[in-house]
């Protein structure tokens, strides 16, 4: 065991699961508004007041405006008429860094009959191949998070997910310093969620590459009062790469477009 940290240190996670967001303005836009599943947005024509969505399954969605909300990889696969050349210069010069994340459950919360880890909210084993792991809000709830990212993210890429609950297995033990097949007879279940491989996502967090600093700014300019834009990715102030930062994005942009509509 490398490092712990305490559950009281200042952390805001949702009890529920962050689900419960979603589902808390799915609700407030009932009735409101007609919401699209499964609507993939191919192209965007738009000229100052006028917007024309042309969408992979061959609809047109118009509007008088739009806001953009698309994880970063995807903004260059949206084709814009007329072209952006600014925005897909300012996403140029961000990047998104790949994440894998694996639940484990357990039959019981072992790891709280080990001493220093009773009120433990987060373990730190920086040399394991999964080296960050935390617990479920509730300390009785017997879930780990596993998470690693950036360089250990890309070493875990495989489509094997057996591959990735062993070697997650692996990582605990030796970050708890008990067996792993002490760890591997405790486990009940998993859930694995490729958001590298999800064509909807194509990675987790944005960051800033060599020359752009002013990129996230760049990117969340609207444009000729008609196209706005948000996302994780256009946060600022060391909100960028947090479920608060793509919220607090998204209302920005909807508070400068209900401005300029009056």
């Amino acid at each position: 065991m490398e490092e712990s940290q305490p559950a009281d240190a200042s952390e805001l996670r949702a009890r529920a699961g962050a689900g419960r967001a979603v589902e808390a303005l799915a609700a407030e836009l009932q009735g409101k508004c007609e919401i699209r599943l499964e609507t993939v947005a191919r192209e965007v024509h738009w000229k100052a007041g006028q917007v024309r969505v042309a969408t992979v399954g061959g609809e047109s969605l118009r509007a008088a405006s739009a806001v953009v909300t698309v994880p970063l990889p995807l903004l260059p696969a949206l084709s814009f008429v007329p072209d952006l050349p600014e925005k897909r210069e300012a996403a140029a010069l961000l990047e998104m860094g790949p994440v894998v994340k694996l639940l484990l459950r357990f039959r019981e919360p072992f790891w709280r009959e080990i001493g220093p880890l009773r009120d433990t909210l987060f373990l730190h084993a920086f040399d394991e191949p999964f080296p960050t792991w935390w617990t479920a809000i509730d300390p009785e709830v017997p879930l780990l998070t596993a998470w690693a990212g950036g360089p250990q993210a890309e070493r875990l890429d495989t489509d094997d997910e057996a591959d990735l609950i062993e070697l997650a297995i692996t990582s605990l033990g030796a970050a708890l310093g008990v067996g792993r097949r002490d760890v591997s007879r405790l486990v009940e279940g998993h859930h694995f969620h490729d958001w590298n491989r999800d064509p909807f996502s194509r990675g987790a967090y944005s960051y800033v590459d060599v020359g752009g600093r002013e990129a996230r700014r760049m990117l969340a300019q609207p444009v000729a009062d008609t196209l706005f834009f948000a996302g994780e990715a256009t946060a600022e102030g060391g909100y960028n790469a947090t479920l608060e930062g793509a919220l607090q994005s998204g209302w920005r942009a909807a508070d400068d477009l209900l401005e300029l509509s009056g």
